[in-house]
């Protein structure tokens, strides 16, 4: 049987790693073309009137003024990502090194799922400044769910640390 603390980590926990890597990447050049869109529709240039123009075609004319802020907004929402998934690297780099339960992970978690709220809050924001004058309130269960996943499991992990600590001190 193979020991837990052979500072090897699991696979799962070495491709999770792999994966939230990947998904960084991925989040960073969103934000990068979101930045880049928004600087390019908040100035008078020929992509600003295409764009114009065929939102015009499909009568979404409205979202064209607000298209910038639509990518600012964008980007600020995929820049909370990026560090949720930067804090949940360090606590899958716990699990690597075979000690999870410290009270480090205890406040990510927390971090975690206080930046997700926050980052649902902004998207929400945007949407309704973005939006042609009509108030859209668009909460996602999916992400509130999360967020009460993620809480959920703070407490787990403040729980663990506690009993950890209790049974270093009894030995």
């Amino acid at each position: 049987m193979k020991a837990v603390n052979d500072n090897m980590g699991t696979p799962i926990a070495k491709g999770l790693n792999v994966l939230l890597v990947i998904a960084m990447v991925f989040i960073a050049i969103a934000i990068i073309f979101f930045l880049t869109a928004g600087l390019a529709l908040s100035f008078d240039n020929s992509f600003k009137a295409d764009i114009v123009s065929k939102l015009a075609e499909t009568n979404n004319s409205g979202l064209s003024k607000n298209a910038s802020i639509a990518c600012f907004g964008g980007a600020i929402v995929a820049s909370l990502w990026f560090y949720v998934l930067n804090i949940l690297r360090k606590i899958v780099g716990t699990l690597l090194s075979g000690d999870p339960f410290i009270p480090e992970n205890i406040s990510r978690l927390r971090k975690i799922w206080i930046f997700i709220a926050l980052s649902e809050i902004i998207r929400i924001i945007f949407v309704n400044i973005s939006s042609a004058g009509e108030m859209i309130i668009d909460i996602r269960a999916g992400t509130l769910f999360l967020v009460f996943v993620i809480a959920a499991l703070s407490e787990v992990f403040r729980h663990g640390a506690e009993l950890r600590r209790d049974a270093e001190l009894t030995i």
